[in-house]
């Protein structure tokens, strides 16, 4: 977007852009306007707020006209601490503020780091997070997409010589798409069609798919959805298949609705039945799940990718695939279809047949049914693998996203229509559908999967707590109850933490509340400080639990409410509904549900356990402490990351704990840690045990003070008297034997400290004095920093605002006691916020007067022995030094303790660091002054001014310690620490720094101004400044002086870096880096190339660029550019491979055709060919002196002799191998574009011999060198029209295929170079290709591994270019995709006919192959490598849908090939070729024709071997396309299966029919004696029953369905047969018997659930 277009607005607010009138608003200042009120003090009120968003907007918008773009991203940065304030913003307002930063974000030639910021301010202003609601309606916002795509446009297709590697601004802009494709007009979809479609390309598929995805907005999905299905259907790409996954999850949410504009609902959701067909089976295909003996991919889409395009790769984007999946399918559910019953029945394929409904009524569940099924052996944990982390992410963001649409459905805003909604049949059945995975892989070896399935399961919970709870508390007890399998405990705890509120409230899960007592004596021995992860767990889950409840025993209550008292019920009412009822959920036949009284009088009868386990839970926590490591270190941690994190959580646990401890628990609890605490002096717990005071503080203050104080004190003077913290240190250490009872009482009394506020005040004058005494006394660094730490807390408490009570009721509430008498039946209750009655500790004046005491006498005396010691400065001793620390220490913490004790009011600054002949006064930024309960806020109340003056003078104190320590001793500087805090500081800073980098300065001085200076934001800030700029990069090259060579590769790379293509280079520069270009030093060379071909490019910019405009969006044309209208297709393709003939016209070239695959650009860019004589092109002007000084160089006569002999150094990455390096390309063709001519008289000469003798071109073409050679014609040919090189393209033709000749390397060659013209000259070449195919396929039988490669090669190749489904006009395109099932014409197979022939003669060549050892000199052997080598390379392709056609007339042979084992490398092959093809993803037109293929095979074939090789190929195809296999493909594959087993004659599919088919068998076949001539079919028959019944037990390993243990006693009759029989059964047997140990390891007996 050019600056001049930019929609500025005079201020934001024009036509009452900040009027809060709106109905969302309004709504959300409600919201926002609670949580104000209920803090301590007044905040800003809303028109405050937006008085403010006004004067931050109206400067945005002032720097955005003036084009300040410094100033503008400082005023960016206080926009968002606007933001973070939460207040609502007009919605006028947040259109224009998205609108300016929208046209921001398209500005040219602005720093890739500012345009990202631009960018997050859009999505914030836009949406706060991806999931979240837009915060504008399409309605309410309109954004153009043109000029963003014209700003794309030139960083997805950068020109080469310009590309810059570092600067990836295509992320961004595509970014901005995303977020703003929402308000792209639904008109401007067809337009944007017929700009992306006819840019489609084989080459730029992977670049358009990501602009197709990011800019199409979600209306108008008619249009664009069969153009993304059907080129997702014919490519073979993981990137395609992430950006069509997350479009497709994107657009299954937004149409939800069914608003005007939405999508129309169809079979599925808004899919036809053949798209959701294809989109399920994308969902199975991203799970990565192994089939078969292969572990390894399942698909062959990433390797494609590897080979893309490059610039396609350098777009990156985050991919969440488990998220676009659930949403595709928890957004296309609704009660579309007749709903399945429970006695219904599927087939054995799990695929349901339209006669018996579906599971829920809903299409899309039963499929996601399907889908579980299907995996549902890989989410147990001994199936543990790389898939297992896709499969539970999977399960957790379907759970998250039904439950995100189910509580949407349920406000009374919903848009969604009611016939569209969930369903509690719908809720049932995928509860039901998700429970037995959820319950296995929540047992994962992997913590991401364990934690993905125990999220899953919450979820779960919550929706149908009577299908879930039951199973979770079986295995919770089980995994409790043993204590040597941790995996188990802590699986078992992080799943009960998750689902404790169904554990808790009745009115979420009536039968819960019984269980939490034993379940929290279970979990007692999951603290231990030897297993980290479990007492992490254990912690989780306790705090989980008593968060919801009061810890006190009702089973003592006599009296109190009614069990069924009505108005408690109602109180406990959390979602306004009626709940008294027991949940939907909840199943009689599935576990013993009680009444409503019989549940509560077991829970209150349970509650006699809570003082037990109490006691018995601070006793484990204790001796936990006992046993802690050692404190020390730098931060004084105790033990490691673990052990710190082990205290961290059993703090938060205690903090809770003792939250809700009744009155009787917490005075048992505060009488047994008061005697722990007094009777021992532990320092490895100094730390840990002062929290869990601090916990016990925080609940009651007075309490904890009045029981602890006086002992503490008692005991710190009785330390400090007999020589405690005597021993002077100033840095960390260990603490000293002797110290341990100083430092254990201190820290219990900073635990007591912590809270009360005006608690402390009835012991004020025992503080000061105690206070006192330790600053004096304590001069051990860990002495005086925990008096430091013991005045901030003290500081904290009293002159803070903080809240009081955080437990899960009211304090009212909490101390009533009816609520007392009967608190189970408040269990797990939750609040509106409005309801919610914080209590707050706000400073009182007493209060206010005891900081004025310590400041007066802690502080100011402190303070004074700091000055005295100033005064001997550069004399001191270690007393002195230790004095100064100790000293000055508790007066740092005073103020760290004083955060909000006075408000600040505007600063007189002397030196603001303004530029006054550059800057406006007025827009420099200004902080936001925010109300957050400073406790002074009137400068005339003589309390605050006695405050400023105590925090003046520290400051003052601190300024002549630093001045006085940096010239005496050489102390540490942290100016860098001091930027980051202050504005303008660094510009500040800057001259005293780059003053310190000058000649004669100190060696180390100078080193820690350049640490300084390698600051990132002090870099960017220097380089940014206009003043600074220069003299930055003069003092950083001036540290260069000593080092000549440094200095100028330094000077070379900052000047490189410093050309501006809107600016002409000056003559010195020219020829600075001309004369570099011939350096002997390799890395000052390289850069003197870089820029020469910058300045050369820049210099043609300017020439052919008629504006600003142009130059910096790359929209300049060469004068000699005409555009080619296309009128007619096929013509015109015909006509740009003719020559040009007629001597009237002017010859037009045409490079690049990046159009015509699917559909034509209206016109093609081409170039007219450049006529005898003078130079079509007279270079700028202004550049002139420059490039007469580069030619002064240049046409020397030494340099091009000089630069040869450098460019033809070898490589240092590889010396074996020569390449032709793209820079010195770059560099050549820049030197001949600028001096035509007047260079190539002197270039010509030694390139002659070479151009004009193809024999000795011919010779040099070595080993070594063809890569070489290969780059070079590359380089010449690649996107070049090919009558610009039509002597070369011949000579090429020219050179002889020979496939049987007596050198391979000859023919290897040949045959590379031979690929080169099929892919760069396609145009050229097509009229040949299909004579080149049959020569390739007729010499298809050479004996060379080498050239049946080449031949693999060019055979891909042609078959890949020949694709081209061009359309004459969008329109016709348009006309295929709805008439057509394959408008891609991928089925079109061109060359049937030739493989057909081979695959006749293959057969009899079969007959005819040679006895072994010759056996590969075979014709067999030789076509049938060739065609798996074909096969094998098109599959790692991105078109192997190309192959079909030929890959199924070649199936049957490629069976038999792998069952030669007389050729290991044609078996090798075959084995490679079936897996790749069962593992790639056919279009759905073909899955069914493939499978018959095998089908056919296997029953054609007589052979043994070859259905041994080809049913399990067959399995793995029938897995990955389970979801598009047809109903009559499976009955066939059954038929097959059966044929296999020698059963000819069922005709029955369901699985009960097998069971009895199999059964009836077994039990009619009785084996004869072995002599019986009939004794060997009797054994197949009865072998095959067995081998059916072992297959029906196996193909439900985590399940027991109704039906199968019958089948037990049948095996069990036949358990001694003979051989292979009774192997058979014990087999089946074993295995079954391992996954049942498996699953007892981690369920009770019931996990085998009924299905």
């Amino acid at each position: 977007m050019s600056l001049q277009d930019m929609s500025v607005p005079d201020s934001p607010i024009d036509s009452g852009g900040m009027s809060p009138r709106h109905p969302a608003v309004d709504k959300q200042f409600a919201t926002l306007q609670t949580y104000l009120n209920s803090l301590p003090y007044q905040c800003e009120s809303y028109d405050e707020m937006l008085a403010q968003l006004e004067h931050i907007a109206g400067k945005i918008a002032i720097c955005a006209k003036s084009r300040n773009w410094l100033t503008l991203t400082t005023w960016d940065g206080v926009l968002q601490c606007w933001l973070l304030m939460r207040y609502p913003i007009p919605k006028l307002a947040r259109a224009k503020l998205a609108r300016l930063y929208y046209e921001l974000c398209l500005l040219p030639g602005i720093e890739p780091r500012v345009i990202r910021s631009w960018s997050d301010m859009l999505s914030r202003l836009l949406t706060s997070k991806p999931d979240q609601r837009p915060k504008l309606e399409p309605s309410e916002l309109e954004l153009p997409w043109k000029p963003l795509w014209r700003a794309l446009q030139k960083e997805l297709w950068p020109k080469r010589r310009l590309q810059n590697p570092s600067r990836n601004v295509v992320n961004v802009l595509l970014f901005v798409a995303a977020v703003s494709k929402r308000y792209y007009p639904a008109s401007d979809t067809p337009d944007m069609l017929s700009t992306f479609i006819p840019m489609i390309t084989q080459d730029t598929i992977l670049t358009m798919v990501p602009v197709m995805a990011s800019f199409l907005p979600f209306t108008g999905t008619e249009l664009y959805l069969p153009t993304v299905f059907n080129l997702w259907k014919s490519f073979n790409s993981s990137i395609v298949n992430d950006w069509f996954l997350e479009l497709c999850g994107d657009l299954a949410e937004e149409h939800i609705t069914g608003q005007a504009g939405s999508a129309e609902w169809r079979d599925v959701g808004i899919w036809s039945e053949e798209q959701w067909t294809l989109l399920v089976g994308r969902t199975l295909g991203a799970m990565n799940v192994p089939v078969g003996s292969v572990r390894g991919a399942s698909t062959t889409a990433s390797a494609a990718d590897q080979n893309a395009d490059k610039q396609a790769l350098r777009i990156k984007h985050s991919f969440n695939k488990s998220n676009s999946l659930a949403k595709i399918i928890v957004y296309s559910m609704c009660l579309d279809s007749p709903i399945r019953g429970e006695s219904g029945s599927s087939d054995n394929s799990g695929v349901s047949t339209p006669q018996n409904g579906f599971i829920g009524g809903s299409r899309a569940l039963d499929s996601l049914d399907k889908l579980i099924t299907s995996t549902e052996s890989y989410f147990h944990p001994s199936n543990h693998g790389h898939w297992t982390l896709s499969l539970t992410s999977f399960i957790h963001r379907l759970s998250a996203e039904f439950c995100k649409r189910w509580k949407e459905e349920q406000q009374p805003s919903c848009k969604i229509p009611v016939t569209r909604r969930l369903t509690p049949s719908i809720r049932r059945a995928f509860v039901t559908t998700l429970r037995t995975p959820v319950l296995l892989a929540m047992f994962s070896k992997d913590p991401f999967s364990s934690t993905f399935a125990q999220g899953a399961l919450r979820a779960m919970a919550l929706l149908e707590p009577g299908l879930v709870m039951p199973d979770l508390l079986e295995r919770a007890y089980s995994g409790l109850e043993v204590v040597n399998e941790t995996h188990r405990t802590t699986a078992v705890l992080s799943a009960l933490a998750g689902a404790a509120l169904p554990l808790v409230s009745e009115k979420v899960w009536l039968g819960g509340q019984k269980h939490i007592v034993p379940l929290l004596e279970l979990c007692i021995p999951g603290i231990d400080l030897n297993d980290p992860m479990k007492t992490l767990c254990a912690s989780l889950f306790i705090v989980s639990v008593v968060q919801h409840m009061k810890i006190g025993d009702l089973s003592i209550q006599q009296g109190g409410v009614p069990l069924s008292d009505a108005q408690a019920e109602e109180m406990m009412d959390i979602n306004g509904h009626d709940h008294s009822q027991i949940p939907s959920g909840t199943d009689v036949g599935e576990t013993v549900i009680l009444s409503r009284e019989e549940e509560r009088t077991l829970a209150r009868d349970s509650t006699a356990g809570f003082a037990d386990w109490v006691v018995s839970l601070f006793r484990r926590i204790l001796a936990l402490y006992e046993n802690l490591p050692e404190e020390g270190g730098k931060k004084n941690t105790t033990g490691g990351k673990m052990e710190e994190a082990v205290l961290k959580s059993l703090k938060g646990t205690l903090d809770i704990l003792c939250l809700h401890l009744s009155d009787p628990l917490f005075d048992l609890v505060l009488q047994l840690v008061y005697d722990y605490g007094t009777t021992n002096a532990k320092s490895n717990a100094v730390r840990a045990f002062g929290q869990l005071v601090a916990c016990l503080a925080r609940v009651k203050p007075e309490q904890v003070i009045a029981k602890f104080l006086p002992y503490c004190i008692s005991q710190i003077k009785e330390e400090l008297k007999h020589g405690a913290s005597s021993v002077r240190t100033t840095s960390t250490h260990t603490a000293i034997p002797s110290d341990t009872t100083l430092h254990w009482n201190m820290a219990i009394l900073r635990g007591c400290l912590g809270y009360g506020g005006a608690a402390l005040l009835k012991y004020r004058e025992q503080f000061i004095e105690l206070v006192s005494l330790l600053v004096d006394k304590t001069k051990s660094e860990r002495g005086y920093t925990g008096t430091g730490r013991l005045i901030s807390r003290i500081l904290h408490t009293v002159a803070s605002v903080y809240p009081i009570n955080t437990r899960f009721m009211n304090t009212d509430k909490w101390d009533d006691p009816e609520f007392n008498r009967s608190h189970n039946i408040y269990w797990g209750s939750l609040y509106e916020a409005e309801d919610v009655k914080i209590e707050w500790h706000v400073p009182c004046p007493e209060e206010i007067d005891f900081v004025l005491e310590i400041l007066d006498k802690i502080a100011s005396p402190a303070l004074d022995k700091v000055e005295s010691l100033l005064t001997s400065a550069g004399k001191w001793d270690n007393v002195d030094r230790n004095d100064f620390c100790r000293y000055l220490h508790p007066v740092r913490s005073v103020w760290s303790g004083l955060p909000t004790i006075y408000r600040e009011g505007p600063q007189d600054v002397k030196n603001p660091c303004f530029y006054e002949e550059s800057e406006v006064e007025a827009l420099l930024v200004t902080p936001l002054a925010l109300k957050a309960g400073f406790v002074l806020e009137d400068p005339s109340d003589p309390r605050y001014q006695k405050v400023v003056a105590h925090r003046l003078r520290f400051g003052n104190v601190i300024h002549r310690a630093s001045v006085a320590l940096q010239q005496n001793l050489a102390g540490e500087d942290h100016i860098d620490a001091v930027i980051s805090y202050f504005l303008r500081s660094t510009r500040f800073c800057l001259p005293m720094l780059l003053g310190a980098l000058a000649k004669g300065t100190e060696p180390d001085r100078m080193k820690g101004a350049l640490y300084i200076l390698w600051n990132k934001g002090i870099t960017s800030y220097a380089l940014a400044d206009a003043k600074f700029r220069g003299q930055f990069l003069d003092a950083l090259l001036e540290c260069q002086h000593q080092e000549k060579w440094r200095y100028i590769q330094m000077a070379s790379q900052m000047l490189l870096n410093l050309i501006r293509r809107d600016s002409p280079p000056s003559p010195a520069l020219a020829r600075f880096f001309v004369t570099l270009s011939t350096s002997p030093h390799r890395t000052t060379r390289s850069t003197a190339h870089q820029a020469i071909v910058k300045i050369t490019s820049h210099i043609k910019i300017r020439t052919y660029a008629k504006s600003t405009e142009e130059i910096w969006l790359d929209e300049w044309h060469s004068p000699l550019k005409i555009d080619l209208p296309i009128q007619d297709p096929s013509g015109f393709a015909e006509g740009i491979r003719k020559p040009f003939t007629d001597p009237d016209a002017v010859p037009f070239y045409v490079d690049k055709l990046n159009t015509g695959f699917l559909a034509w650009t209206p016109v093609v860019k081409a170039y007219q060919q450049v006529g005898h004589g003078p130079s079509a092109i007279t270079w700028e002007a202004a550049s002139q002196p420059a490039l007469q000084a580069m030619r002064e160089v240049v046409l020397d006569g030494k340099f091009f002799g000089q630069l040869i002999d450098l460019l033809g150094e070898e490589s240092n990455k590889n010396p074996s191998t020569l390449k032709l390096r793209p820079e010195n390309v770059n560099l050549m063709k820049s030197l001949t574009k600028m001096f035509e001519h007047e260079i190539l008289e002197d270039i010509f000469p030694a390139l002659e011999p070479v151009l004009t003798d193809s024999d000795r071109v011919y010779a040099h073409l070595k080993p070594d060198t063809l890569g070489f050679w290969e780059d070079a014609f590359n380089e010449l040919l690649s996107e070049r029209d090919s009558r610009r090189s039509l002597p070369i393209i011949d000579w090429l033709l020219a050179l002889p295929l020979d496939f049987q000749g007596d050198s391979a390397f000859a023919m290897s060659k040949t045959l590379i170079l031979f690929n080169l013209i099929v892919d760069c000259c396609w145009p050229y070449f097509e009229p040949m290709s299909d004579q080149y195919m049959a020569v390739f396929l007729a010499n298809a039988n050479t004996g060379y591994a080498e050239i049946r490669s080449h031949i693999a090669h060019n055979l891909v190749a042609i078959v890949n270019e020949q694709w081209r489904p061009s359309y004459s006009s969008l329109e016709a395109y348009y006309v295929a995709c709805a008439e057509s099932k394959d408008p891609l014409r991928v089925r079109n197979a061109k060359h049937f006919e030739l493989v057909s022939q081979i695959a006749t003669q293959l057969p009899i060549w079969r007959q005819e192959r040679l006895p072994p050892p010759r056996v590969s000199q075979s014709q067999y052997d030789k076509v049938g490598l060739t065609m798996l080598q074909w096969i094998w390379t098109a599959s790692h392709g991105a078109y192997p849908a190309l192959m079909f056609p030929y890959i199924l007339i070649l199936l049957p042979e490629i069976l038999r090939m792998s069952e030669l084992n007389d050729s290991s490398e044609l078996q090798k092959y075959s084995a490679a070729v079936l897996y790749v093809l069962s593992a790639l993803t056919p279009p759905p037109s073909y899955v069914e024709v493939v499978a018959d293929g095998f089908l056919a095979a296997i029953q054609s074939s007589d052979s043994w071997r070859v259905r041994l090789k080809a049913l399990p190929t067959l399995l793995v195809f029938f897995y990955r396309n389970l979801m598009n296999i047809p109903n009559g493909v499976v009955s066939r594959m059954m038929d097959v299966l059966l044929e296999c087993l020698s059963d000819e004659n069922v005709e029955r599919q369901s699985i009960i029919p097998l069971r009895d088919r199999f059964v009836k068998l077994a039990r009619s076949t009785k084996l004869p004696p072995r002599r019986d001539p009939a004794y060997p079919q009797a054994l197949r028959t009865l072998h095959s029953a067995i081998l059916g019944i072992c297959a029906l037990i196996e193909s439900f390993p985590y399940s027991v369905e109704a039906w199968l243990p019958p089948l037990t006693d049948v095996l069990a009759e036949h358990a001694t047969d003979p051989i292979p029989i009774s192997t058979t059964i014990r087999k089946c047997a074993s295995e079954f018997k391992k996954v049942n140990r498996s699953l007892e390891m981690i369920s009770t007996p019931s996990n085998f659930i009924p299905r």
